[in-house]
C-alpha cells in the first residue's frame, strides 16, 4: 500500500499539463523491488458533452463518458484509479488546485442568492471513465457554462 501511495504522489507531482497522454513512469521501491506504472490523462469536458440522466428513483444527474485505454483487466483486478477536478477557488487571485474526487462543489446561484452543494464523482470500468455531477438537494444539477477539467491517474502493478 505504501508503494502505491508513494507512486501516486510522485506521479501527480511530476505530471505535465498537456491534453494528451501526460506521463508514464515506472517507480521501484527500495525495499521490496515491487513497482507500479502510473498513467495520467487530462480530460476537458465542455458543457455540451454532459447528458442529463435519472436514477431509478427519479433523481437527476449529469453524465460524461470518456475513453481511457489505460484501465485494463489487470488494473481492474490489481490496480488503482484515482480522479481529480481542477477547481479555481479564488477568481481574483487565480488560485486553483487539483481536488480529489468525489468533490462537493459549492455552486453559488446568484438568482437565488444561495449556495447549492453539488457532488462531482468518478466511476470507471475497463477502458471507460464516467464523470457524474449530482445536486445534493435532489434537483437538476447546474452547469455553469464553463468546461470542467479532470485528471485520471491509473496505477498498474508490475508483477
Amino acid at each position: 500500500m505504501k508503494t502505491i501511495l508513494c507512486a501516486v504522489l510522485m506521479a501527480l507531482g511530476t505530471a505535465s499539463c498537456t491534453k494528451e497522454y501526460i506521463t508514464k513512469e515506472e517507480y521501484i521501491t527500495e525495499n521490496h523491488y515491487d513497482g507500479a506504472q502510473i498513467f495520467t490523462r487530462e480530460y476537458t469536458i465542455n458543457p455540451d458533452q454532459w447528458t442529463l440522466e435519472h436514477y431509478d428513483d427519479g433523481r437527476p444527474y449529469f453524465l460524461a463518458t470518456v475513453d481511457n485505454p489505460d484501465i485494463t483487466n489487470q488494473v481492474m483486478d490489481h490496480g488503482v484509479v484515482l480522479g481529480y477536478i481542477w477547481y479555481t477557488y479564488n477568481i481574483e487571485t487565480g488560485g486553483s488546485s487539483w481536488n480529489a474526487l468525489p468533490y462537493v462543489f459549492p455552486l453559488y446561484l446568484e438568482s437565488e442568492n444561495a449556495i447549492v452543494p453539488e457532488n462531482i464523482r468518478m466511476e470507471y470500468e475497463k477502458g471507460l471513465v464516467y464523470f457524474v455531477i449530482e445536486d445534493l438537494d435532489r434537483n437538476v444539477p447546474e452547469l455553469n457554462g464553463s468546461p470542467l477539467i479532470f485528471k485520471v491517474a491509473v496505477i498498474k502493478n508490475i508483477k
